[in-house]
């Protein structure tokens, strides 16, 4: 990959056909069983193998070649994400408060913890 990708301006989008074979991976329910490690910012599983896209483009993080601007960069979206959330749980009513989209519920056992309908944490903002 002779460009890496990164912060718009800076880098280069992922190609589209990569886009549409993880899509066509979700949408098999193939993509349900691959290993993911976990985010250190979000908080969620990052796909570390998928068939059909090459493993150097997995990890966010390692798409941009200035480390310190994606850190800075995902700090700045997970403060952005909690601040909306934040937003729509003081306008939600009682009944729908901690109610999140796609069945996610919030909060969780500590601030900014996202569960799915089963109980799993699928997100979590220290």
């Amino acid at each position: 990959m002779p460009k890496k990708l990164g912060l718009a301006g800076v880098g280069k989008r992922l190609k589209l056909a990569l886009t549409r074979a993880t899509i066509n991976l979700i949408h098999s329910g193939n993509l349900a069983m691959v290993r993911t490690t976990p985010d250190l910012v979000f908080g969620i599983g990052v796909v570390s193998e998928c068939p059909e896209v090459p493993r150097e483009v997995l990890t966010p993080r390692d798409t941009w070649s200035d480390k310190a601007s994606y850190d800075a960069t995902a700090r700045k979206l997970a403060g952005l994400f909690r601040a909306n959330v934040r937003q729509y749980q003081k306008k939600s009513s009682h009944r729908r408060q901690g109610r999140g989209t796609a069945g996610l519920t919030s909060p969780g056992t500590r601030s900014g913890q996202w569960r799915n309908a089963k109980g799993v944490s699928v997100c979590s903002f220290p």
